[in-house]
């Protein structure tokens, strides 16, 4: 999933505009690696990276889906970069309520038999 990434970031910095959508905490990880490392000098970063790959803040828009259970659309909001260089989702939630889901399901499951 890193190298698509840095694919994609390569895209980006070559004019094309790039919309992803994911349930990936790694994506927005390796995003947020990329906007951090355009702030080291060059010759820094080329240790890390092609020189296509790192993105500046401006070039990276994330942003959250959320339900509206009051109109049945969608509520949308953007995840701005944090002090600490991530970008914060909400997908750990997403990840225990389908945990949850399959533990219910495996219970349920093994009382059937």
């Amino acid at each position: 999933m890193v190298e698509v990434i840095r694919q994609l970031a390569g895209v980006v910095n070559s004019g094309v505009r790039v919309i992803l959508t994911t349930h990936s905490e790694w994506v927005l990880e390796e995003l947020s690696n990329l906007v951090l490392a355009s702030q080291l000098p060059e010759e820094k970063r080329s240790e890390l990276l092609r020189p296509t790959q790192a993105l500046s803040p401006e070039e990276v828009g994330v942003w959250l889906f959320k339900t509206d259970e009051a109109s049945g659309g969608s509520v949308v909001s953007e995840i701005k970069l944090e002090e600490s260089n991530l970008y914060s989702s909400s997908f750990d939630e997403v990840a225990a309520a389908t945990y949850n889901d399959w533990a219910t399901i495996a219970d349920l499951l093994e009382g059937a038999r």
